[in-house]
């Protein structure tokens, strides 16, 4: 079935045929060995093409299948990237989170300390102050020493209670602070005791109004100060008038001082009050 069989066959038969002297039969098979010749040629040209094509599936096989393994491996060298990279990230953030915790619970442990001596300091200073003329360096000493703890309880407060809304939370919550409403409910007035208590708060749970007091002490009067810290801690009006033992009427005059001196506008204790509720 052999194109090219046939066609040698016919050649060779034709050349027999000549040879023994029989031109008609040398002749046919002459003449079928000549068309076998394009049936040859066909056949190579596409033996040829599908040889190419073969090649050309085989390279592009090949191609694809080199294409595929390094997709594969940059793929796994990716994988393992980002889980090297999980793994370092996690480390770090450990090592921040550990180290945060620690130093939150320094910080909280200095800061209860400081604020127990600020009231040690403070219940020594006012013992002495029965004999004032006898201890009066010592008070001098013991009112320098509060002032310094004062202010670092301002600035490290300031990253104990770093939101406002935390600091109110906290400031609310106090046994302290439910101590002085209570007595503000009952009308009662505070006595020197309660007053530590009273800048106690202040510094501890809102340091950056207490800063704002220090800084504009000299500009308010003996009795407008102690107006301003019951004001920023959510005092009305008429429960300042009892802790202070004053008419309601005086805590309005007062407060409207302190509006003009303070922030140069005019207003009553709701006006100071929510001007006064926005420093922290």
């Amino acid at each position: 079935m052999d194109f090219s069989n046939q066609n040698g066959s016919a050649l060779g038969l034709a050349m027999v045929f000549e040879q023994r002297h029989q031109p008609d039969s040398a002749a046919k098979y002459y003449q079928y060995a000549y068309a076998m010749n394009d049936s040859v040629y066909a056949q190579m040209a596409t033996e040829e093409v599908a040889r190419m094509q073969a090649m050309y599936d085989y390279s592009r096989h090949q191609q694809i299948a080199s294409k595929k393994t390094e997709e594969a491996r940059i793929e796994r060298t990716n994988r393992y990237l980002a889980v090297g990279v999980i793994i370092i990230l996690l480390l770090l953030f450990s090592v921040i989170v550990i180290r945060f915790i620690r130093k939150e619970k320094k910080g909280l442990t200095l800061y209860r300390e400081t604020l127990g001596e600020l009231k040690s300091v403070r219940s020594e200073r006012d013992s002495l102050k029965a004999h004032e003329s006898e201890y009066e360096q010592l008070i001098a000493t013991k009112e320098k020493r509060i002032t310094e703890l004062e202010r670092f309880l301002s600035k490290y407060g300031k990253q104990l209670y770093f939101t406002k809304a935390n600091a109110e939370r906290c400031l609310q919550e106090s046994v302290t602070y439910k101590r002085i409403s209570s007595i503000a409910v009952r009308g009662r007035n505070l006595t020197e005791a309660d007053w530590g208590d009273v800048r106690l708060l202040v510094s501890e749970y809102l340091p950056g109004f207490d800063d704002f007091m220090v800084t504009n002490k000299s500009q308010l009067k003996a009795n407008e100060y102690p107006i301003c810290l019951l004001l920023r801690l959510h005092f009305k009006a008429v429960d300042i008038a009892d802790m202070l033992d004053i008419s309601k009427s005086q805590v309005s005059l007062l407060c409207a001082d302190i509006m003009q001196r303070l922030f140069e506008k005019k207003g009553g204790s709701k006006e100071l009050s929510s001007l006064l509720a926005k420093i922290f």
